[in-house]
């Protein structure tokens, strides 16, 4: 039987959570939802026991950030920081106290799903994405798993590669291929031997020559 993985969702706010939980269920998760980092802290110490913690930043009274701390004080479960701040000192706060990935809000729910899905491939072993390769190793494509039966493909686009060589520099245009597929600013720089802060500082300069603000918009540059 396969097994049904559970996510905690950690969010004050109450239309979100229901939209995620909603979104999840529908994809074949168990889901719980905290409204607060001392209820779901309650909960955990009570026995709960999820394969994900989905936890947003900004919360009254005890932050996304310290809820972090003291969860892991419990257990070291996996964590997802969900945040309306996307600016990048935020975000490496984030993964430098050991979160697993940090997702801007608003975002899709597919991409959300998918986030959760790569990592727990990477947490119990089981594939959740195809990537395609060209001769040389680069991406071409990526499927990835949302759910017991969706998957969420990305195609690069030749012409579009071919336009986007013209304008980009080699770093810039190796880092943009993978962000348009999916990639995480990690994921890129485990795979390119690239620093994590270096992969963040040319991902805000491809922004900038694109005149774009979100990660899912440099898509429209890469892919069909």
């Amino acid at each position: 039987m396969e097994k049904i993985y559970h996510v905690l969702v950690i969010d004050d706010d109450a239309v979100l959570t229901k939209t995620i939980e909603y979104g999840l269920k529908q994809r074949g998760f168990c889901v719980t939802i905290s409204n607060s980092g001392r209820d779901a802290l309650t909960l955990l110490k009570g026995g709960l026991d999820p394969d994900v913690i989905l936890l947003d930043v900004v919360m009254p009274s005890m932050d996304g950030y310290e809820t972090f701390e003291n969860i892991q004080r419990i257990k070291s479960f996996p964590v997802i920081f969900i945040s309306g701040k996307d600016d990048s000192t935020s975000e490496l706060k984030g993964l430098t106290m050991g979160a697993m990935d940090y997702v801007t809000k608003p975002f899709i729910i597919d991409i959300l799903v998918a986030r959760i899905n790569i990592l727990l491939g990477v947490l119990y072993g089981e594939s959740k994405e195809t990537v395609e390769r060209s001769s040389d190793g680069e991406p071409t494509s990526r499927t990835i798993s949302i759910g017991e039966t969706d998957t969420l493909s990305v195609a690069l686009d030749h012409d579009k590669l071919d336009d986007m060589k013209e304008l980009l520099t080699e770093s810039e245009y190796r880092i943009g291929k993978r962000i348009a597929l999916g990639y995480t600013n990690k994921e890129i720089a485990e795979e390119l031997n690239y620093s994590y802060g270096y992969v963040k500082k040319v991902a805000y300069r491809i922004f900038d020559k694109l005149d774009i603000k979100k990660r899912t918009e440099l898509r429209n540059f890469f892919t069909k």
